[in-house]
C-alpha cells in the first residue's frame, strides 16, 4: 500500500498549502533541501486560488498577493488612501480588519496584472464575494499537484 506524503509549503508564507507532487528532497552538505519544479506556475496556481475564494482574504493571503503583485507595504497602503504601510501591516497580522474594497482591489489587481486576464470580470468577481457571508471564515487545506509543467490546485468536496 503506497502512502500518500504531501508536503506543506510554508515557504510561501501560507499554512494550509500542500504540495501532492512535483517536488523532491534532495540532501545538500547543509541538509534537505526542497526543490519545487515550475515554483512560478505554482505561485500564479495559488493566486489564482486565493482570489476565487469566496471567503475573504486573510492577513497571509493579503500578504502572498501582495508580494506576488511586487509592492510594498507602503504602495499598497498608498492605494488603499493611507499615508504609510502600517495600517497593511496590520491587516497582514490580523490585528485590524481589512475594508471589503481592499480585499476586492487587490484580487482585481492579481488577475489583471499576474493572470493576464484582459477580460476580467470585475463585477463577477463582486457578485461573487458578495454572495458569501463575510463573516464567516474557514480554516481549508489546499493541495496543488503538478503535471506536464502545469500547477492546479485539487478541489476536494467537503
Amino acid at each position: 500500500m503506497a502512502v500518500n506524503m504531501s508536503y506543506q509549503y510554508t515557504e510561501c508564507g501560507l499554512g494550509n498549502v500542500y504540495l501532492k507532487n512535483g517536488y523532491r528532497i534532495d540532501q545538500t552538505e547543509w541538509g534537505e533541501a526542497v526543490v519545487i519544479d515550475h515554483v512560478e506556475d505554482l505561485h500564479c496556481a495559488i493566486g489564482r486560488d486565493i482570489v476565487n475564494s469566496p471567503d475573504g482574504l486573510t492577513g497571509p493571503e493579503l500578504r502572498f498577493l501582495r508580494v506576488e503583485l511586487n509592492m510594498s507595504q507602503k504602495s499598497l497602503g498608498a492605494l488603499a488612501g493611507y499615508k504609510d504601510g502600517q495600517m497593511v501591516a496590520k491587516w497582514e497580522k490580523g490585528e485590524r480588519e481589512m475594508p471589503r474594497a481592499v480585499d476586492v482591489v487587490v484580487r482585481a489587481l492579481y488577475v489583471e496584472k499576474v493572470i493576464k486576464q484582459s477580460s476580467s470580470n470585475i463585477s463577477a468577481l463582486l457578485d461573487k464575494l458578495s454572495d458569501h457571508d463575510q463573516e464567516q471564515f474557514h480554516q481549508r487545506r489546499v493541495e496543488f499537484s503538478e503535471q506536464d509543467g502545469v500547477w492546479h490546485a485539487d478541489i476536494e468536496a467537503a
